[in-house]
């Protein structure tokens, strides 16, 4: 590690920290791309943007992989990451707890982590607006790929998910053969139409699970002006699941823009049973299932889905 007191240049190779890394303001970290990994084996986050208290500005993390828990407490519109690989292997990988708005996400890998990809959960009664993810993949973590939480208050708004891809997230059950999320009867009669006595008795002690995770991308609470722009999704079972039951009397919004893409999910692209959904293009392909909006409202909904 060299550098000034500003300016934290990391060598190729895996360092391993002997306390948490927490980012200040007017602070650069930067390594030589994936090659560079920082490891934190204790408990809690290993790299910390900003502070509970004062004022966050001009800090950057690029160029690294950062193998365990991120967490960003403060952000602003000159604060950001880019070319940065989140793979914790033992709980989520970024996680925004914090106030403020505007932060950059460009080029980042949220993959293999042991929890969710992104968590994007403010406090109560306070909210964030405006992040921006440009051009980041979430993919094969055993939670959802994203999960946007405000509940108990909080507000989050306008979060932009422009040009990213997000698949392949959540782990499917063990004897769960027709990758529906679900063990059951189904199951059971594809296992002896193999005539696998093993496979059968697995899905028989199996019974009756469902998967904890019901979506690639998951919002619940007071969620507003989430906007999905040139995005590809590719879910074990759903595209997105709104939970709109702790949203209280705010109503979820999702826009739907630029040739996004849902594709293969076994239960349902976009799954809301509240709140308003606007469809300016989103393009279904495979098996895609229809949308399931209970009582959310649709703006454009029907001309706006293509099937391919």
């Amino acid at each position: 590690m060299s550098g000034s007191s500003r300016v934290l240049t990391f060598p190729a190779g895996e360092t391993v920290l002997a306390e948490p890394l927490r980012i200040e303001p007017d602070m650069l970290v930067t390594g030589q791309g994936k090659s560079t990994v920082l490891r934190w084996g204790g408990p809690g986050p290993g790299l910390i943007f900003g502070s509970e208290t004062g004022n966050m500005y001009g800090a950057w993390v690029r160029d690294l992989t950062l193998a365990c828990g991120v967490l960003v407490q403060q952000m602003t519109q000159n604060c950001g990451m880019s070319n940065v690989w989140f793979c914790n292997p033992v709980g989520d990988g970024l996680t925004v707890r914090g106030v403020g708005e505007r932060m950059v996400f460009r080029d980042c890998v949220a993959f293999g982590c042991g929890g969710d990809g992104v968590v994007i959960d403010p406090p109560a009664g306070i909210g964030n607006n405006g992040l921006l993810f440009d051009h980041c993949n979430m993919q094969a973590n055993r939670g959802a790929g994203v999960r946007l939480n405000a509940e108990s208050r909080a507000e989050l708004a306008h979060t932009i998910f422009r040009d990213c891809t997000i698949q392949g997230n959540g782990v499917p059950l063990e004897g769960d053969l027709n990758s529906d999320g679900q063990v059951d009867i189904a199951d059971l009669a594809e296992a002896l139409r193999r005539g696998d006595p093993a496979l059968a008795q697995t899905v028989t002690r199996r019974m009756g699970m469902v998967s904890t995770v019901p979506a690639d991308m998951v919002i619940v609470g007071n969620v507003r002006g989430t906007r999905l722009n040139g995005t590809w999704l590719e879910p074990t079972l759903t595209g997105v699941a709104v939970d709109a039951a702790h949203s209280g009397s705010a109503e979820p919004t999702i826009i739907v823009e630029g040739a996004t893409v849902i594709s293969f999910a076994r239960r349902a692209a976009v799954r809301m049973t509240r709140g308003r959904l606007r469809v300016d293009e989103l393009i279904l392909t495979g098996q895609t299932q229809p949308m399931q909006v209970g009582q959310a409202k649709l703006d454009g909904a029907g001309a706006g889905v293509r099937r391919l």
